[in-house]
């Protein structure tokens, strides 16, 4: 999950919307990264997504089932918003929740 989400923000800070756009690599790759990012969150188990409840869940794995099941209909714009507005808060979480589980692996 982490390895896209900076999949998702390396294509956001070296690109403009119009370079994403127009390149079908750039927006099939970014999609496939949101793809992913949704199928980790829907195996995630439900004690460790309440351990972030500020990340919408429900939310990302409605996206994924979007791009599973209706693919053709998706709005580049969005993918764009994703990887603009709403990496950055999930890669935060993501990384407390995995020091979190170090933290806890250590103590035990």
């Amino acid at each position: 999950m982490r390895d896209h989400i900076d999949f998702l923000l390396r294509v956001a800070d070296e690109h403009s919307f119009e370079d994403f756009r127009d390149s079908r690599v750039l927006r099939y790759a970014c999609q496939y990264a949101v793809l992913v990012i949704a199928e980790a969150a829907n195996h995630l188990p439900p004690e460790l997504k309440q351990r972030a409840p500020e990340v919408p869940w429900p939310n990302i794995i409605s996206i994924g089932h979007k791009l599973r099941h209706e693919y053709h209909r998706v709005d580049p714009e969005i993918i764009w918003d994703i990887a603009i507005n709403h990496a950055s808060q999930l890669r935060r979480a993501v990384l407390r929740l995995l020091a979190d589980e170090a933290s806890l692996a250590t103590d035990s």
